[in-house]
């Protein structure tokens, strides 16, 4: 759910094409998600397929075309939904997810604020 969520949320910020998603993940979440650059373009596809995402194909010069993604409407339902339930569960500390916190200007602030209170128990 995370790893979505993360996707989600990248593009629903920008298009990107996939090298560009890697790069961000790199640059500013590191190691508190494991993603994988096969595993993040396995995500991608699937998103792809359940219509959360889409993608064209790209062509600069001579370098081989890349994908670039972007989230659709269906999309950004499933993450709004993802994020509630992110903030919604509560997960020991070890195991603690801030990546529904990073969106947390996503949502209304009374959903936001809704969810942590539950969250916070």
């Amino acid at each position: 759910m995370e790893r979505k969520l993360l996707l989600l949320g990248l593009l629903r910020q920008n298009e990107m094409y996939g090298y560009q998603i890697n790069e961000v993940i790199d640059a500013h979440i590191g190691s508190s998600i494991r993603l994988t650059k096969p595993t993040a373009y396995r995500i991608l596809h699937r998103m792809a397929e359940a219509g959360w995402v889409t993608f064209r194909e790209e062509k600069e010069g001579n370098r081989p075309a890349r994908r670039v993604y972007a989230i659709t409407k269906s999309g950004e339902s499933h993450f709004e939904d993802l994020l509630k339930q992110s903030l919604r569960e509560f997960k020991p500390l070890e195991n603690e997810s801030v990546i529904s916190l990073a969106y947390l200007s996503m949502i209304s602030k009374r959903d936001a604020r809704a969810l942590l209170e539950t969250r916070r128990g």
